[in-house]
C-alpha cells in the first residue's frame, strides 16, 4: 500500500512543477508581447515587467 501513496506524491510534485513552469513561461511570452508593442512605439505607458524597476533592459531569458 506504502507505493501507491508514493506514486502519487511523485505525480503531484511533478504536475506541480511543470505547471509552475509552463505559467512562467507563458507570462514571459505576454511580457515579451508587449516589450515588442513598446519598441513599435504603440503609445503604450506603465511598467510592463516587475524587474524593469531593477533593471531598463529586457532580457528574456533572465526574467524566465
Amino acid at each position: 500500500m506504502g507505493s501507491a501513496r508514493l506514486q502519487i506524491l511523485k505525480s503531484f510534485y511533478g504536475v506541480g512543477i511543470l505547471s509552475v513552469a509552463v505559467v512562467v513561461l507563458i507570462l514571459n511570452v505576454l511580457q515579451f508581447s508587449l516589450v515588442t508593442l513598446s519598441d513599435w512605439k504603440l503609445h503604450f505607458r506603465g511598467v510592463l515587467h516587475p524587474g524593469e524597476i531593477f533593471y531598463e533592459d529586457y532580457h528574456f531569458l533572465c526574467y524566465l
